[in-house]
């Protein structure tokens, strides 16, 4: 992780672990940032204990803890969602909001090809690509897109 990645995930576990009791005990991690400050973070939780929903823990009571984040990042658009060691679940949660139709992978080049159809190639990328982006930072994957031909 190259140092700039490494502050702002260590900004964010910060932020988090003073916000949601299961990310200061380290039940919930988190395994993955991305961030552009003041427009998007995307940030994928795991918990080490099955009992525990890493989401639910960090959204907390009727989502007050998010809506703490959400405000203390200057109402910077906070995507949070579960890490999964495939990378195809991944790159797809990190997407969203859009709606992948298929996906191919080049495990050696780390490159994804996504297919989507028209009308959602504008939220896979985001305004200003800023969707895709982020979502390639945060996966470790170049994420190439085509639109459905159907």
């Amino acid at each position: 992780m190259d140092d700039r990645r490494d502050e702002t995930w260590r900004f964010i576990h910060d932020l988090f672990a003073s916000e949601i009791p299961e990310v200061a005990s380290g039940v919930v991690e988190i395994r993955a940032v991305a961030r552009r400050p003041g427009r998007r973070t995307k940030v994928a939780v795991a918990s080490l204990d099955p009992q525990v929903d890493p989401g639910g823990a960090c959204l907390g009571e009727r989502n007050r803890a998010v809506q703490t984040l959400v405000a203390r990042l200057g109402s910077e658009h906070l995507d949070l969602f579960p890490w999964y060691d495939s990378p195809q679940h991944l790159i797809s949660v990190a997407l969203a909001p859009a709606k992948i139709l298929s996906m191919s992978l080049d495990d050696a080049r780390r490159r994804a090809e996504i297919t989507v159809s028209s009308h959602q190639l504008p939220a896979a990328k985001g305004v200003d690509g800023i969707n895709a982006d982020l979502a390639s930072e945060l996966t470790g994957w170049q994420l190439e897109f085509r639109e459905d031909a159907a």
